[in-house]
């Protein structure tokens, strides 16, 4: 799904002038924010406290549960936008190297 994400927003990003760099690069970065928003949503899951079929932002030990309970409930959208996010800043550090490169010559 991260790979997925990441050649859909490479494209979007490099229009017609993907190199196999680029799609490598996407792939890796793309994946590697996918399993970075899911590990925070498995963060946001596993220690969830539920009264009634209801998820509670107060735990009875006196933790303040709201932040993990706004993981676990959007775990996919924080995967694809962290994915997403990866792949934006990938393509600006390599925009960024392109440039200083041709700076140099």
């Amino acid at each position: 799904m991260g790979s997925a994400v990441g050649l859909v927003v490479t494209a979007l990003l490099y229009r017609f002038k993907l190199t196999p760099g680029a799609f490598l690069r996407a792939v890796v970065l793309g994946t590697v924010g996918y399993f970075a928003g899911a590990s925070l949503a498995t963060w946001g899951e596993s220690h969830s406290y539920f009264l009634n079929g209801k998820r509670m932002d107060q735990g009875p030990w006196g933790e303040n549960l709201w932040l993990r309970n706004r993981f676990a409930e959007n775990g996919l959208l924080l995967s694809v936008l962290l994915a997403s996010i990866a792949v934006l800043i990938g393509y600006t550090i390599a925009r960024r190297f392109a440039a200083n490169q041709d700076r140099c010559r």
